[in-house]
């Protein structure tokens, strides 16, 4: 052995010469990567600090990002809100517009009934509007398409709702029944012609049938189609029936008018004889009753109470005329299929969502399409659309609901209205203060999310602090360290090559 350095001494050096080599791996790897550690070990004093200031820059990262998603199903609300507006203060410009004028006039009566009827299919479009996947006025049942009127075309609508035996549900409770009833909940239905009432064999089988609505039967023998509920004990409806009162012969004091200036007295029809079993007027002349034509309507006065009123003729043979009639038949018991059924045009519910701004602040998603504010201009609409023209159910022979008609737009536009609820009290609401709702909720999200973004932009800077490297200082520190291991290495070799030969 002639070497001066023995094993424990170089391994000792070299030792030294890796740790050397690895501070400076991980000096180039802080160089390379910006930060001063890959994981949480290598900041272990700072570690507990940076994982609380991670969580909460994350947390409001996610509120963010829940607050965006929510900002744009409001503000696509806000597009259809304004859209709904439109539709209906065109509406209501146009009914106005045929009030100032002729309201008899078939071509104008046409329109504005179509315009009603186009309107509701635009409202029904923009009340299921959807986004990303979800109604936005369904309530909780966001796959569910909320509003179905069940329109095809307007006359098709006016056969179902005549106006007349028929007619439009005029009161919220009435216009939003939904129910579907059958034997197990009424027991025996028995259906009585001459009291035009059904009865139910259960007690109160029929509580949730408000007056006003509009039922369908079916399964029964003579008695399926639409009637409208006049009356309700519980277990009791009676409907609204369109029929001659009573047996009348030889009525000399009768008075028969139509439109087109027509009026028929005694000495135009001879006696008139008036048949309730079969729902005719037959006048004594011949001919006489020519001038009423088909379809339109007639006004009897001067009968018997039970036989005054306002028909609409099914036929005429120029001396007979057969009024267009809805009435029940005798049914006792009627068949276990039969059922009484209230369609709804309302599918979602009504349940509120929630959504959380912050961890202070939240607000409630309430808005449904059945609203005030959209129910009312809905119910508005199909008053002006049912019945067709010169018919006793026709909106020229009840000029009295463009009135109620426009109370009722104006109710669902404006904040205030001026003069009396043509149906009684209503639920307030309107599509001012919903506008203003939806507003506000955005303004609330709008806020919260730029105290997010400053607040994040803090807790950055913070983490960074942490997590990151001072570049220079870095670099200058790995120039230090390579050129200390340069010298060590360099004076590692000098040393090695030392022995006592070469000292001797």
């Amino acid at each position: 052995m002639t070497r001066i350095v023995d094993l424990a001494a170089a391994n000792q050096l070299m030792g030294h010469v890796f740790r050397a080599q690895g501070r400076i791996n991980g000096l180039q790897v802080q160089v390379s990567s910006g930060q001063v550690s890959q994981d949480y070990a290598g900041i272990a004093r700072d570690s507990g600090r940076l994982v609380r200031l991670e969580n909460t820059r994350d947390l409001h990262q996610r509120f963010v990002a829940n607050n965006q998603t929510m900002d744009l199903k409001l503000k696509s609300t806000e597009t259809t809100l304004a859209s709904i507006r439109k539709t209906i203060q065109d509406f209501r410009f146009a009914l106005l517009d045929y009030a100032s004028g002729a309201t008899d006039d078939r071509t104008k009566v046409a329109a504005i009934q179509d315009a009603a009827f186009k309107s509701l299919i635009g409202l029904q479009g923009l009340l299921n509007t959807e986004v990303d996947g979800s109604h936005l006025l369904a309530g909780s049942r966001v796959t569910t398409r909320p509003v179905d009127f069940g329109l095809t075309t307007l006359a098709a609508f006016q056969a179902q709702v005549d106006g007349e035996a028929v007619t439009v549900p005029t009161t919220r409770e009435a216009h939003l029944a939904g129910l579907t009833l059958g034997h197990a909940a009424t027991g025996n239905l028995t259906f009585d012609e001459t009291a035009s009432t059904i009865s139910a064999s259960t007690v109160n089988a029929f509580a949730n049938v408000p007056v006003g609505a509009t039922i369908t039967v079916g399964g029964t023998g003579s008695n399926n189609g639409n009637f409208t509920v006049t009356e309700n004990t519980g277990t009791m409806l009676t409907i609204r029936s369109v029929r001659l009162g009573l047996d009348q012969p030889t009525v000399t004091t009768a008075v028969l008018s139509a439109p087109g200036d027509i009026t028929l007295d005694h000495a135009d029809t001879g006696d008139l004889t008036f048949n309730a079993a079969n729902g005719t007027v037959e006048a004594a002349t011949p001919g006489s009753l020519a001038a009423i034509p088909v379809g339109s309507a007639f006004t009897v006065s001067g009968a018997a109470p039970a036989n005054n009123g306002t028909y609409t003729v099914a036929s005429n043979t120029g001396n007979v005329i057969t009024i267009r009639q809805t009435i029940l038949t005798d049914e006792t018991p009627a068949p276990v299929a039969a059922t009484i059924e209230l369609a709804p045009w309302f599918r979602g519910d009504t349940v509120a969502r929630g959504h959380r701004v912050d961890a202070e602040q939240s607000f409630a998603l309430d808005l449904t399409a059945v609203d005030p504010a959209f129910e009312k201009a809905i119910r508005a609409m199909k008053l002006i659309a049912q019945g067709t023209f010169g018919s006793a159910g026709g909106l020229d022979q009840n000029p009295e609901r463009i009135g109620q008609a426009i109370w009722l737009l104006n109710s669902a536009v404006d904040r205030s209205v001026d003069g009396t609820p043509p149906f009684g009290p209503e639920r307030p609401g309107n599509l001012a203060a919903v506008e203003m709702q939806v507003g506000l909720n955005r303004v609330l999200i709008d806020e919260a999310n730029e105290r997010f973004r400053k607040f994040i932009g803090f807790l950055d800077a913070r983490v960074a602090e942490i997590e990151n490297i001072d570049p220079t200082e870095a670099i200058t520190r790995l120039f230090d360290q390579a050129q200390a291991l340069e010298a060590s290495l360099t004076t590692m070799a000098r040393i090695r090559q030392l022995s006592l030969v070469r000292f001797l």
